[in-house]
C-alpha cells in the first residue's frame, strides 16, 4: 500500500490494460498517501486532461510548488492544463520555463505560440511559431497547423 514505485507500475499496467477505472482509484489513493510525489501526481493529471477533466488536473497539479519544480512532465502538464483552461499568461510562463530547461522541444514552442496569440502579441507568435517549425521534429498536421497560423498572423 505504501510503496509508491509498485503503486506506479501497477497504475500504468492497468491503463494499458484499458482499465481506467482502477487505475483512478489507485491513484486517487496515492495522492492523498504521497500529496507530493511528483509521479503520481503526473500520471493522475494526465489521465484527468485525457479525460477533459481539466480543473481536477489544475487542482492536484497546484499541490506543487512549481517555482522549484524542473520536471519537464510536470511542467507540461502544467502548462496544457492552463492553456485548456484559459488561462494564456499562466500557461506562457509555464512555457517560458520549459524553454529555459529544454529549448531544442518544438511542443514547448508552439504552446508557447499559442499562449502569445491568445494574449494578443502577434510579433512574439509569430516568432515562437517559427522557432517551432525550425526544430524539424513536429508532424506534418502540426507542421500545416503552425503554417495556417504564421499566414493568419502575418
Amino acid at each position: 500500500m505504501h510503496h509508491i514505485d509498485a503503486r506506479l507500475l501497477l497504475a500504468k499496467t492497468l491503463l494499458q490494460q484499458g482499465q481506467t477505472e482502477k487505475a483512478s482509484t489507485l491513484l486517487n489513493q496515492g495522492t492523498i498517501l504521497f500529496p507530493q510525489n511528483i509521479q503520481l501526481i503526473n500520471l493522475r493529471s494526465q489521465l484527468f486532461l485525457q479525460n477533459k477533466q481539466v480543473r481536477p488536473a489544475l487542482t492536484l497539479l497546484q499541490q506543487v510548488d512549481d517555482r522549484y519544480i524542473q520536471d519537464e512532465t510536470y511542467l507540461a502538464l502544467l502548462a496544457a492544463a492552463y492553456q485548456q483552461n484559459n488561462s494564456p499568461l499562466k500557461s506562457l510562463l509555464v512555457y517560458q520555463k520549459l524553454l529555459s530547461i529544454n529549448p531544442s522541444k518544438a511542443e514547448y514552442w508552439l504552446g508557447l505560440a499559442m499562449a502569445y496569440e491568445k494574449q494578443k502579441n502577434k510579433p512574439q507568435a509569430l516568432n515562437a511559431y517559427q522557432q517551432a517549425l525550425n526544430k524539424n521534429s513536429l508532424k506534418t498536421a502540426i507542421v500545416s497547423y503552425i503554417k495556417q497560423r504564421i499566414s493568419l498572423l502575418k
